[in-house]
């Protein structure tokens, strides 16, 4: 999945700079973060709209108004 992401910034607007060619260097350098309790993880899916990814993140009763 992350291949396809990056391969996909080719041709899509993405904010990130990173591209495949960086994928073996973050491989290489991923460390994985554990040093938060489990309760305060928070799994989003970044794939839904941003306005979701906000809600979840910040709470089901914010409101995001990106419009501004």
């Amino acid at each position: 999945m992350l291949k396809e992401r990056l391969s996909n910034r080719k041709t899509e607007f993405q904010v990130s700079d990173a591209r495949l060619h960086h994928f073996e260097y973050f491989k290489k350098k991923y460390k994985p973060f554990n040093k938060v309790d489990d309760a305060m993880h928070i799994s989003v899916n970044t794939e839904k709209a941003l306005e979701k990814c906000m809600q979840k993140i910040l709470g089901k009763d914010y409101i995001v108004d990106l419009g501004s």
